[in-house]
């Protein structure tokens, strides 16, 4: 019988095929943009040439040896396969920002993400990317920076024109205040306000404030509750006693204003966008002896004070805006 014709591969060609995807696998291993390596048993069992860049050792210096090489403390080692461990077993791959060190002793940020070798024994090991995140890191700590010296600005800008009154505030302050509140209500339909304006009313009553005094007050509070169930559509009210000095806070987690907005939304009359407090505000600042407001992303939270005596303002107790604004350079 003569021998069949075929396609079939004889045993050389089939391993010389294997090898070529081997070289080229190697090939993409070694030369891809991020760093990319496998850790065995704590040990590096290989890196690829991204590593070496970012690190500064040879491939030579890290293969073989323990993975805390990379790490400037044994305390970020320990963290990160805390986490990196813990995060593979619950979801099957880990992520986590953390340091590394370089062969010259400096440090660098970077994001490590980890998978196993074989999902179902971690103990085979597992690959691993390395990404240098510094630059990034820098970049959001000067967008930080940038949005803390405007929110500063902001906050002392408006605080001089409305001659110490209104004191844009982080959540900090707002929640020491409410921390001493002896009453609070929930918010969340239109009777609500009506129930908590005349519990105001009362506390004012208490508190010896005269009927118009009184009165005036609680419509401030009321624009406050208002503008927290409309634009949020529920929220709480604080209120407390210190002194002769009555105090009610709005809280909701709505939209909040964007600093951009702030200024319109909180000093000019009618002032119009979805997320402002518009005419509210005004008669707010007009009655109320002081205003604390916080307020962003994460919701709103506006803190009325009046007092039973009507106060006069001294021009030295007037912030200077330019003032603040040099200290701030």
């Amino acid at each position: 019988m003569g021998r069949s014709e075929g396609t079939h591969e004889g045993p050389r060609e089939v391993n010389r095929a294997f090898d070529d995807r081997q070289a080229k696998i190697d090939s993409i291993f070694r030369a891809a943009p991020v760093g990319i390596g496998m850790v065995v048993n704590r040990v590096l069992a290989e890196v690829n040439d991204r590593i070496c860049e970012m690190t500064g050792y040879s491939r030579e210096d890290l293969v073989g040896k323990s993975a805390r090489i990379l790490y400037p403390t044994q305390e970020d080692y320990e963290f990160v396969g805390r986490v990196k461990y813990g995060q593979i077993a619950e979801k099957g791959i880990g992520a986590v920002e953390t340091r590394m060190r370089r062969k010259d002793g400096t440090v660098f940020d970077v994001l490590l993400s980890s998978a196993p070798i074989d999902p179902s024994d971690l103990s085979q090991g597992v690959t691993f990317t390395m990404l240098d995140i510094t630059e990034r890191k820098r970049a959001e700590e000067e967008r930080r920076a940038l949005e803390d010296h405007k929110r500063e600005f902001y906050r002392q800008t408006i605080l001089s024109v409305t001659e110490g009154k209104l004191d844009i505030c982080d959540a900090a302050q707002v929640n020491q205040q409410l921390a001493r509140a002896t009453s609070w209500w929930e918010i969340s339909r239109p009777s609500d306000v009506s129930e908590a304006r005349h519990a105001v009313e009362s506390i004012c009553r208490e508190a010896g404030f005269g009927e118009e005094s009184a009165a005036m007050f609680v419509i401030a509070v009321g624009e406050a509750i208002t503008n927290a169930l409309k634009h949020a559509s529920k929220g709480r009210v604080y209120a407390g006693v210190e002194g002769d000095e009555v105090w009610v806070g709005t809280e909701d987690h709505g939209p909040g204003m964007e600093s951009l907005v702030l200024p319109g939304a909180v000093l000019r009359r009618g002032f119009s966008t979805k997320p402002s407090l518009g005419l509210g505000f005004s008669i707010m600042l007009d009655v109320a002896d002081h205003v604390l407001l916080k307020t962003g992303p994460e919701g709103t939270t506006v803190v009325l004070f009046k007092g039973a005596e009507e106060k006069t303002r001294d021009l030295d107790s007037i912030p200077d805006t330019w003032s603040a604004v040099a200290d701030l350079s």
